[in-house]
Order: C-alpha cells, then structure tokens, then sequence
C-alpha cells in the first residue's frame, strides 16, 4: 500500500474547502408574548380559524378541528408570530418546513395561503396513546389539502442542505436535549436569505419546571450562551424585567400553560459569507 504524502492530504483538503459555502447567520425580532400582541393578532387568528374550519377559543383552551388538526393555546400567539414573519418576506410562494409541529394547523393554514410546505415529525400520534390510525388519517389529510407530512426528526431532517425559504420550529426546543445540534440541522437545510422562525417556553429558573415532558427549558442566559456557541454574535434577547412583565401578562389573560412560564421567539436569517476558494 503506497503511503499518502502529507501534501497529498492537504491537497485534497484544499480542494474540498475551495467548493464549501461559508454562512453568517443574524438574529432579529426577539419577542415575548404580551397581552398588547396578543389583541393585535386576534385578525390573524380569525383567519386560521376560518382557513382551517376551527370554533374559535379563548387562549385559556385549544382548539381542536378537521384531520385531528389543533391549535394548542400559547400557539395563538405563536402562529400569529411566525406568519408575521412570513409574510414580510413578500407574495411569492415560498418552500417552508415546519419542524416537530405535528398535527398543528400551521402548516396546513400556509399551504392554502401557496406555499409549498412540509411537516416533520418524529410521529404525529404522542397525543394519542401512539393509535396508528390517527397518523394515518393525518398523513391522508394532508395529501388531501396540500401539504406534506414527513417523519423526520429535529436532528436528522430528510432534506437536502439549502432547501428551504422558511423553516418554523414552534414551541418544540423545550422537548429535546442537545438544541445546538437541533438548531444546527434546521439552519442547514435553510437557503441563504432564509429565515429560521423558533418559538419556545421560558422560563427564569428552568430546574423549577424540568420533567419528562419539557425536558430542557430555556432561561434568557441558556438562549445567550447556545448562539455564542454556535457562532451568533448577539446582544441579550430577553430581560428579566421583560420576562417578568410577560409572566404577567400570560396570568391576566389565563395562557393555557404551566405557572412561571411564558413564550418567546426570536429569528435567524441565514446569508451567504464566502463562496470559492479560502
């Protein structure tokens, strides 16, 4: 066996960096959810509930409706969030996935609005005792209204890189561990001019609200030090005053939620650094 010089092996390495893209990501719309938002939305909601044939319920219930479909209660805030954000990016139809937002009416809302959507789930049945049938049903449904269901994990998106316009993660950050790979796969399939829109529960002290279901809740600090690992430069996202004024304003309007939590959201838009050799 002939040995591989060492400049052989940079060679070749050289090579390969020379056809990598290198991106620079920029976070922007921090928010949390407020009572003031939440008026501003209801024309938002409104139009969900109409789009998507649901009754509508005050934010201290969910909303159940064709297909197994739902809108869980801080999702009223949520949706209205991302779909802001959607729409600012102008009229044409965009590729969009929503990541772990199983039976949720985002994705089937977006598609009657022409975009292309797909939603990933790791399964869409955890709210039924795992009965088959009701995955089933909802796989058909969407092929029926024009969207696509996929298994697919937050960590391991069956896409190709650069996929995507818009990638929406709603309130599923606070399920899993390891959210630095999470929020590294979803900004892997996202194009450059893209936009990652993620919502989450927060909380000040999360060791209060740790357990099977939310696994790992994010704190102000916890969202700060996981962009600075992943290379986002940003400023603090979320005071403790803004959290604590949120906090209130989700108790005055009886948010369906655990007690000491609130939602916020932020975005991440992805460009295009360098192309070429480096």
């Amino acid at each position: 066996m002939r040995a591989i010089s060492p400049e052989r092996v940079m060679e070749a390495v050289e090579n390969t960096l020379a056809g990598q893209k290198a991106y620079s990501y920029a976070v922007s719309h921090p928010c949390l959810y407020s009572s003031a938002e939440h008026i501003r939305y209801q024309p938002i909601i409104d139009n969900i509930c109409v789009a998507c044939s649901l009754e509508k319920q005050p934010i201290s219930e969910h909303m159940y409706g064709l297909g197994q479909t739902y809108i869980h209660a801080s999702k009223q805030w949520e949706y209205p969030y991302a779909i802001e954000s959607i729409n600012s990016m102008g009229s044409d139809p965009l590729r969009i996935a929503d990541v772990g937002g199983g039976r949720g009416v985002l994705s089937w809302y977006l598609a009657q609005k022409g975009h292309a959507v797909t939603a990933y789930d790791i399964n869409f049945l955890w709210d039924n005792e795992g009965n088959a049938d009701v995955e089933n049903q909802f796989f058909q449904f969407a092929r029926d209204n024009g969207f696509e269901a996929e298994l697919g994990s937050v960590f391991n998106i069956p896409a190709e890189d650069d996929t995507f316009d818009v990638v929406t993660c709603i309130s599923v950050v606070e399920h899993v561990l390891w959210k630095e790979y999470a929020i590294k796969e979803m900004l892997r399939v996202l194009k450059p001019g893209g936009r990652l829109i993620l919502t989450y529960d927060l909380v000040l002290n999360n060791t209060s609200r740790q357990e099977a279901f939310r696994v790992e809740i994010f704190t102000p600090q916890m969202i700060y030090s996981l962009l600075k690992k992943i290379g986002i430069a940003v400023e603090e996202l979320h005071s403790t005053n803004d959290v604590l004024a949120s906090l209130s304003d989700m108790r005055t309007d009886q948010v369906c939620i655990a007690p000491d939590m609130t939602v916020g959201g932020f975005v991440v838009t992805k460009s295009l650094k360098i192309q070429g050799k480096l």
